[in-house]
Protein backbone atom coordinates (compact mmCIF):
# COMPACT_ATOMS: atom_id res chain seq x y z
CA UNK A 1 0.00 0.00 0.00
CA UNK A 2 1.47 3.37 -0.98
CA UNK A 3 1.24 6.60 1.01
CA UNK A 4 -1.65 7.96 -1.05
CA UNK A 5 -3.70 4.84 -0.37
CA UNK A 6 -2.80 5.04 3.31
CA UNK A 7 -3.87 8.70 3.43
CA UNK A 8 -7.17 7.93 1.72
CA UNK A 9 -7.82 5.14 4.22
CA UNK A 10 -6.89 7.36 7.15
CA UNK A 11 -9.18 10.15 5.97
CA UNK A 12 -12.06 7.74 5.30
CA UNK A 13 -11.64 6.28 8.80
CA UNK A 14 -11.63 9.78 10.25
CA UNK A 15 -14.80 10.67 8.34
CA UNK A 16 -16.52 7.47 9.48
CA UNK A 17 -15.61 8.21 13.11
CA UNK A 18 -16.93 11.78 12.76
CA UNK A 19 -20.25 10.56 11.35
CA UNK A 20 -20.50 7.83 13.99
CA UNK A 21 -20.00 10.47 16.67
CA UNK A 22 -22.94 12.42 15.28
CA UNK A 23 -25.24 9.49 15.95
CA UNK A 24 -25.08 10.29 19.66
CA UNK A 25 -26.12 13.93 19.19
CA UNK A 26 -29.61 15.40 19.19
CA UNK A 27 -31.13 15.79 15.72
CA UNK A 28 -30.81 19.59 15.80
CA UNK A 29 -27.04 19.35 16.39
CA UNK A 30 -26.69 16.93 13.49
CA UNK A 31 -28.63 19.31 11.23
CA UNK A 32 -26.29 22.13 12.25
CA UNK A 33 -23.32 19.95 11.26
CA UNK A 34 -24.76 19.04 7.85
CA UNK A 35 -22.48 21.48 6.05
CA UNK A 36 -19.43 20.11 7.81
CA UNK A 37 -20.44 16.57 6.87
CA UNK A 38 -20.81 17.58 3.21
CA UNK A 39 -17.50 19.45 3.06
CA UNK A 40 -15.52 16.71 4.80
CA UNK A 41 -17.06 14.07 2.53
CA UNK A 42 -16.13 16.12 -0.53
CA UNK A 43 -12.60 16.64 0.77
CA UNK A 44 -12.11 12.93 1.36
CA UNK A 45 -13.29 12.21 -2.18
CA UNK A 46 -11.11 14.95 -3.66
CA UNK A 47 -7.99 13.47 -2.11
CA UNK A 48 -8.72 10.30 -4.06
CA UNK A 49 -8.83 12.30 -7.31
CA UNK A 50 -6.19 14.95 -6.63
CA UNK A 51 -2.52 14.55 -7.22
CA UNK A 52 -0.66 15.27 -4.02
CA UNK A 53 3.08 15.28 -4.09
CA UNK A 54 5.05 13.00 -1.80
CA UNK A 55 5.76 15.85 0.63
CA UNK A 56 2.11 16.86 0.94
CA UNK A 57 0.98 13.26 1.31
CA UNK A 58 3.60 12.52 3.96
CA UNK A 59 2.75 15.72 5.87
CA UNK A 60 -0.96 14.86 5.94
CA UNK A 61 -0.21 11.26 6.92
CA UNK A 62 1.79 12.54 9.87
CA UNK A 63 -1.21 14.39 11.25
CA UNK A 64 -3.52 12.77 13.75
CA UNK A 65 -6.60 14.15 11.94
CA UNK A 66 -5.70 15.25 8.40
CA UNK A 67 -9.32 15.70 7.34
CA UNK A 68 -10.02 18.00 10.29
CA UNK A 69 -6.85 19.94 9.47
CA UNK A 70 -7.94 20.48 5.87
CA UNK A 71 -11.45 21.42 6.95
CA UNK A 72 -10.18 24.01 9.45
CA UNK A 73 -7.66 25.37 6.92
CA UNK A 74 -10.45 26.10 4.46
CA UNK A 75 -12.53 27.83 7.15
CA UNK A 76 -9.82 30.40 8.01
Amino acid sequence: MNNTERLIGKMNDELAAFVAGLERLPVQDVIEKAGEIAVKTDMALLVEEAFLGPKETKALLGMRMPLEYLYRATRS
